[in-house]
């Protein structure tokens, strides 16, 4: 389910369940302590499997009890929170696919990288009737170019790799078949800053959001 590797200082984490790397709460647990066993890393390039980042959440526990689908806005929550609070780069290799939860998670990476191909991005909750916590909604937001939030967020519209990096869901793209190495490259020139200014600035710029996942997380 996780495949993590260090390279040069940098952990690797490639989530891959061999379908479409739906999250239950087996995945949130193996990316949670893939993340904490990468504390000491230079920085992570954080990836999914060839063609698919991550379908979002597994949609057979969204449907079930209102425990459970509570329990899993608190994962959702505590891994949204993990990656905002690591004080050092993450880069997001976006593989292909990124839906739902996949895409919202590409809103707490410092910098996204997607493979060129015929792939969606896109948060698509309005359309599925589900309505976002605020503090999600309001990340998403603080990375969407704020010419594209009511179609993001009102319209559900989702984009293929060339559109989702104008709407502000990337920040670049690759070939599908150097992508891997594209975002290995950004991570060691981002590793490469001064360490404890950027972890100045990212705590600066996170802060309110990490304020208020908290109290859906944890």
């Amino acid at each position: 389910m996780i495949v993590a590797k260090n390279i040069d200082g940098v952990a690797v984490i490639c989530i891959d369940d061999g379908k479409v790397n739906a999250f239950n709460f087996e995945m949130f647990d193996a990316v949670s302590n893939a993340l904490r066993d990468a504390e000491s890393a230079d920085a992570i390039v954080f990836s999914g499997r060839k063609g698919v980042f991550s379908a979002g959440l597994d949609l057979t526990i969204v449907k079930d009890t209102a425990e459970r689908r509570d329990a899993l806005l608190e994962k959702t929550a505590t891994l949204i929170l993990s990656l905002l609070e690591y004080p050092r780069p993450v880069i997001a290799a976006v593989t292909g696919h990124a839906m739902a939860l996949g895409a919202l998670l590409l809103t707490a990476c410092d910098y996204r990288i997607g493979a060129e191909g015929n792939f969606n991005i896109g948060v698509n909750a309005t359309a599925n009737g589900i309505a976002l916590a605020p503090p999600l909604l309001q990340l998403l937001q603080s990375r969407i170019n704020p010419r594209f939030a009511h179609l993001v967020i009102l319209g559900a519209e989702i984009f293929d790799p060339e559109g989702a990096c104008e709407a502000g869901y990337l920040d670049a793209l690759a070939p599908e078949i150097s992508l891997k190495t594209a975002a290995l490259d950004k991570a060691k020139q981002w590793a490469a800053l001064p360490r404890d200014t950027f972890a100045a600035h990212k705590a600066i710029m996170t802060a309110p959001h990490i304020d208020a996942l908290r109290k859906l997380g944890r």
